[in-house]
């Protein structure tokens, strides 16, 4: 038939939809099997296990529900009306049996299908869907692994031989047979408005730009000690008389690592974690962005505004700035 052309494209587009729908419901379910797992993970046992049993689950009951295969010829035929003009709301007519239409509407079918024959028809209505899944897919992803490094859960996406920082006790740190112990005086930066405070142990966990004093002691006399930065910079501690205590100072603004150098040789890594200073958070109650005043009205806006820190705020500023005239006679106060 002279037809056939135009209803095999409707079938290749058919397919090309049911295709896009099972991928679409393909991404889908990861999505969910990757929150199902998640939650497993935090509240019954950390084992990937549980996505992995998710995902088919969801993926067969979503195909179940929405069942794609089922789409009828007829909606692609609607569809293709709908998005393009030049069909003349004809395509339908050939889905017709040849002995049901009538003239004109051969003569309509006819005219339909060398027009939708020679149509290039674009992927991106059918494929809008997909690109949604997929991205809810990396939201998804990212959103999952940035609990697990705030709450150091870092099983979720390292193998079993990383440390676990969440729910695991740490390992003890390893020293130098030289040092005996350390005393670590921690002075928060000023916006904190925290006391300082002692901590006896390499690893550390400080505010940006803290100030912090080492005090390490030795149970032998040693000739030279100092801690060594991320492998760059190098802190050389001041001796007591007796040489067996050390002295020095920096301030933290990066975290990274430390080794402790004594006589040459250098001790493992210790980690130093930076608590970068979250910017205050303005909830603009009152006006509007867009704020008109009729004429005849009071040149006033009431500013209702408030301010979260996670530190507190003890000063705080309104600056505004007020537009006047228009086009190149505006002008700024």
């Amino acid at each position: 038939m002279a037809e056939q052309g135009g209803i095999y494209k409707i079938q290749s587009l058919r397919r090309r939809w049911v295709i896009y729908h099972v991928l679409e419901d393909i991404l889908l379910s990861a999505y969910a099997a990757l929150y199902i797992g998640a939650i497993a993970y935090y509240l019954v046992s950390q084992t990937l296990l549980w996505s992995m049993l998710a995902f088919p689950v969801v993926l067969l009951l979503i195909l179940l529900l929405r069942k794609p295969w089922q789409m009828p010829d007829e909606k692609i035929a609607a569809f293709l009306n709908k998005e393009y003009p030049e069909l003349e709301e004809s395509t339908q007519l050939l889905l017709m049996p040849s002995a049901d239409r009538n003239l004109l509407q051969h003569l309509a079918s006819a005219k339909a299908d060398g027009v939708l024959t020679g149509l290039k028809v674009s992927h991106k209505p059918f494929a809008k869907s997909l690109v949604v899944a997929f991205v809810s897919l990396l939201v998804a992803t990212g959103f999952i692994w940035a609990l697990g490094k705030i709450f150091h859960v870092e099983r979720i996406f390292y193998t079993h031989d990383r440390d676990v920082a969440f729910c695991a006790p740490e390992k003890p740190e390893v020293l130098l047979p030289q040092v005996r112990g350390v005393h670590i005086t921690i002075t928060p930066p000023a916006y904190i408005s925290r006391e300082p405070f002692t901590w006896d142990k390499f690893n550390i966990t400080v505010n940006e730009n803290a100030n912090l004093l080492w005090q390490v002691k030795t149970n032998v006399r040693v000739k030279g000690l100092s801690l060594v930065f991320n492998d760059v910079q190098e802190v050389k501690l001041k001796p007591s008389a007796d040489g067996t205590q050390w002295t020095g100072t920096k301030q933290i603004s990066k975290p990274g690592f430390y080794q402790v150098k004594i006589d040459g040789k250098l001790s493992d890594l210790y980690k130093i974690i930076v608590l970068k200073d979250v910017p205050p958070v303005i909830h603009v109650k009152t006006p509007k962005p867009y704020t008109y005043i009729d004429a005849g009205e009071a040149q006033q806006v009431n500013i209702n505004a408030a301010i979260d820190d996670d530190y507190g705020i003890t000063n705080a500023q309104i600056i505004a700035t007020v537009a006047k005239g228009s086009g190149e006679g505006v002008k700024f106060t």
